[in-house]
């Protein structure tokens, strides 16, 4: 059987057990007829052992990705009407995607790291910036404010350096 073949029957496969989707319901979307999905459902089950994990793996991760992405608009929709109740619903469902993504990612191998910067470490850094802007924004020439500017940003950034000049272009 060709490549492509058992890839399309893999991801008949998925959408029929991640997203619990119905032979007919595959098919409308798929655009196929559903003694075709039957025949692929049939097919992988009895050749599971043959195919190899990471293959289900990103095939699953990427059925994923899609239903989230779908979820995504629908929540659109749902914010056009209003319909905060929705909006919250399907909010809890693309959140549950993504911790679903994520742990097939981490099965995979390939998962994105957590975020390094802590939320408040962050919010405690655009605050200091916004003092500092309004701070510049106070002095007179465009000179000043450049030269206060390249050196604040200079002492956040790289405290044991702190030459403003490098910054400024001098």
């Amino acid at each position: 059987m060709r490549k492509k073949t058992i890839e399309r029957y893999i991801k008949i496969y998925s959408l029929y057990t991640v997203d619990s989707k119905t032979e007919q319901d595959i098919s409308q979307e798929l655009g196929i007829n559903r003694r075709t999905v039957s025949t692929a459902l049939k097919w992988v089950d009895e050749n599971r052992i043959n195919i190899p994990n990471e293959q289900f793996m990103r095939i699953a991760i990427d059925t994923t990705r899609q239903r989230k992405q779908k979820l995504r608009e629908d929540m659109k929709g749902a914010r056009q009407d209003k319909n905060w109740n929705a909006v919250v619903a399907f909010h809890r469902e693309i959140k549950s995607n993504d911790e679903l993504e994520l742990k097939l990612r981490n099965l995979l191998g390939n998962a994105k790291p957590p975020p390094l910067i802590p939320i408040e470490l962050l919010n405690t850094f655009v605050d200091t910036l916004a003092k500092v802007f309004n701070e510049i924004n106070e002095l007179d020439t465009a000179e000043e404010r450049r030269k206060a500017f390249a050196e604040r940003l200079s002492k956040l950034c790289w405290p044991e350096t702190r030459e403003p000049d490098r910054l400024i272009g001098r």
